[in-house]
């Protein structure tokens, strides 16, 4: 039973919460070191991000698949940020030993 009484901005939360879950399910099991690691997840959203962008037929979608890439892509480069970081901090730990 669907609600046809759901405007727009609603129907993306659904569809983006209901991508979310499904990519959280469909991880591969291959690889369970990466599987539940923040950098999977956010690199699968950014590639269903993507797609949806490419399939997309407003102009509205694109512009909403094309600001949760940017968000997405921006947490990316702070996490990476982070971690260069870190493993400069500790290679400059072990010099000073």
């Amino acid at each position: 039973m669907s609600n046809n009484f759901i405007n727009p901005t609603e129907k993306k939360i659904i569809l983006v919460n209901k991508k979310k879950s499904e990519i959280c399910k469909n991880l591969p099991k291959e690889d369970l070191s990466q599987r539940r690691t923040i950098e999977a997840i956010r690199s699968r959203l950014f590639d269903s991000y993507k797609e949806s962008l490419e399939k997309a037929k407003t102009l509205d979608q694109r512009m909403f698949y094309l600001r949760e890439i940017k968000e997405i892509t921006i947490e990316i480069k702070q996490d990476l940020k982070e971690k260069l970081k870190k493993r400069r901090e500790e290679k400059l730990n072990l010099l000073n030993k």
